[in-house]
């Protein structure tokens, strides 16, 4: 009879979860898009990165270029004023040689005592000269490379500017398209989250159902079979009746009836549950759980609905099922019963964390500071019972 309850029960329940790829291949869909998404958004946040390192080097450059041009600009002033040095000095000596000495540098040349010495006067005249045409090209020309470089640092320094606007209008332009990526990736996690929920409310729903049905199943079989197991007189039940005067000291007869109360075997697939436990209450503390979702995380909380930390949301959801329990997550681990094979219901215990187990490889918990109550792959080194 039992063995057969447990088959009817596992071959409804697997039944009932016929549809479940529909809704696990959903939320695989959308932990695809929500990966491609932060994907996105770590590449982003790298090409940020490199654009915002090139812009500080960009400035940096920048700072040198204007030094350079800002040196340029002193050492054109200076060939410039060289060049007006020079000039003024070439002309007082052309001015004197050919006003004021003009005549006595003629008279020094035809006077001279030889040929030579002519010669000789002549050229150092002209050595002046050219001495000073050269000493002006070569001011000329200086303050022209200077001119030319000052020019060429300008020109290097606009395409600076050029290339630093274009920088920083890309990383505005990568700021906002990398908020908008985060702004995406939360819209998928809180439709992730939704899934999930979904999904774990319809399978709950679904086994309550098949656990019903399978209650009703087995309730049915064992009136049949009590039927069944009655006198084999069939339409003589009442024939005994007559013998009860022969032995009137056996009131027990009449209790015999009462022995088919084994029909109070439907309720085992309530008890029928890893070594027995209290469902209801087990149920309860799941949804005390579920209720907690989005509940922000705090150090030391235990007011539901504002703050809890993990212990706080297993002591919460205990209570909420008339379960007291210790409110540190190694006192849960002393003073519960372990178990090997998880329900739901059951506390999932780490070293230093806790979490409700809701079934199918998943727990809620209050992971951490900055994080909220949320559905999580169970991580679990013991499983502790309470219910």
């Amino acid at each position: 009879m039992k063995k057969f309850s447990r088959m009817l029960m596992a071959s409804i329940v697997a039944g009932s979860l016929i549809a479940a790829p529909v809704y696990a291949s959903d939320i695989d869909a959308i932990e695809t898009q929500k990966k491609e998404a932060e994907n996105a958004v770590n590449s982003l946040q790298k090409e940020l990165e490199t654009a915002l390192g090139q812009i500080s080097q960009l400035e940096t450059d920048m700072v040198v270029k204007a030094d350079e041009i800002a040196q340029a600009n002193v050492d054109l002033e200076a060939a410039q004023v060289k060049e007006a040095e020079q000039y003024e000095a070439m002309k007082y000596r052309i001015r004197y040689m050919y006003e004021d000495g003009g005549v006595a540098a003629i008279e020094k040349i035809f006077t001279s005592g030889s040929i030579s010495e002519m010669l000789n006067q002549a050229e150092y005249i002209q050595k002046i000269h050219s001495y000073d045409r050269k000493m002006l090209d070569e001011y000329v020309q200086t303050k022209n490379d200077i001119a030319n470089l000052k020019a060429q640092l300008e020109q290097e320094q606009k395409n600076m500017q050029e290339l630093d606007a274009q920088l920083t209008a890309k990383s505005d332009q990568l700021s906002q398209t990398i908020s908008s990526k985060q702004a995406e990736v939360a819209n998928l996690d809180e439709q992730l989250q939704a899934a999930i929920i979904a999904e774990e409310q319809r399978k709950a729903e679904e086994a309550r159902k098949a656990a019903e049905e399978a209650a009703k199943q087995q309730q049915a079989q064992s009136q049949q079979n009590q039927q069944t197991n009655t006198p084999s007189g069939g339409n003589g039940t009442n024939i005994e009746t007559p013998s009860a005067p022969s032995q009137p000291e056996t009131p027990s007869q009449p209790s015999a009836p009462s022995q088919p109360q084994a029909p109070s075997a439907p309720s085992a697939p309530e008890t029928d549950n890893n070594s027995g436990g209290n469902t209801s209450a087990a149920q309860t503390i799941v949804n005390a759980a579920y209720s907690q979702l989005g509940v922000p995380y705090v150090w030391g909380g235990t007011t539901p609905g504002v703050g809890l930390d993990c212990s706080g949301l297993t002591s919460y959801c205990h209570r909420v099922a008339g379960i007291s329990i210790p409110r540190t997550s190694s006192a849960q681990l002393a003073g519960g019963r372990r178990v090997s094979n998880p329900q739901p219901g059951d506390i999932c215990w780490t070293p230093g964390h806790v979490a409700i187990y809701i079934g199918n490889g998943q727990m809620i918990e209050a992971p951490d500071i900055g994080q909220v109550v949320k559905i999580s792959r169970v991580r679990a080194s013991v499983y502790v019972r309470y219910w």
